[in-house]
């Protein structure tokens, strides 16, 4: 979440279109998606610049929505993982790390 001046409107944008057509959008956690990345590289500040001291509720509001999003998806049958996931790793009915 933390590519540019607009990370805010971008996640919101992301949240709004999710709730307005939930089998048409699919969301999925990547590395930058984990607070410790949002406190680092910037999406922290962002809230933090627009709400001050007001903007921790906000930010750890959006830090526990994104550890709900799912690490991958199944489509045309192949598990899809995100960068969180090793890419030697294999989904199966356990993870398999090589």
């Amino acid at each position: 979440m933390d590519r540019g001046a607009f990370s805010l409107e971008t996640i919101l944008l992301l949240f709004a279109l999710k709730l307005r057509f939930p089998r048409a959008v699919f969301m999925n956690r990547g590395n930058h998606e984990a607070a410790e990345l949002n406190l680092r590289y910037g999406f922290a500040a962002e809230i933090r610049e627009r709400y001050g001291a007001a903007g921790k509720r906000l930010f750890d509001a959006f830090a526990e929505s994104f550890r709900w999003l799912p690490l991958a998806h199944v489509l045309n049958d192949e598990v899809q993982p995100n960068d969180i996931l090793n890419q030697s790793c294999i989904m199966g009915d356990y993870l398999e790390c090589v």
